[in-house]
């Protein structure tokens, strides 16, 4: 009984956390920031390695945001590694940077952008579920 118990709330919190996932026109998982939507898409591999960090900007009627004055950076944590990706315009309302990280459950990103005359705006992305896997669709 125990061990179906256990079985059945381990299977409600991976069904929680896929369930809190709102997916994007990009693929990536989408966060409110301020009167802003931030949608970070990021495919850590196995092994640590240099990984692209992209983020797409919108209003939150979904409208691009343009980052060409943005400046921004991205704080990520995971197996006991912490680092930080500078963040640089790439296309419209697109920040682009690379971190060294890996696939591992607890990855934490927090994301920091500011634009000129303006607070900063953030948001924090846990991009994998348990397993290490993305919750978004590859």
């Amino acid at each position: 009984m125990r061990l179906w118990l256990t079985a059945a709330l381990a299977m409600t919190g991976i069904g929680a956390v896929c369930a809190d996932v709102t997916v994007g026109a990009n693929g990536g998982i989408i966060r409110a920031a301020g009167d802003h939507q931030f949608e970070l898409v990021v495919k850590p591999q196995r092994e640590v390695r240099e990984t692209p960090i992209v983020l797409f900007i919108t209003d939150r009627d979904g409208k691009p945001v343009e980052t060409k004055d943005a400046r921004g950076h991205a704080d990520f944590s995971s197996g006991g590694l912490k680092g930080r990706a500078t963040l640089h315009a790439d296309g419209a309302n697109r920040m682009k940077g690379y971190g060294l990280m890996s696939a591992k459950p607890d990855l934490l990103i927090d994301v920091s952008i500011s634009f000129p005359g303006h607070a900063s705006l953030h948001a924090q992305f846990k991009p994998l579920d348990q397993t290490g896997r993305s919750p978004t669709p590859q």
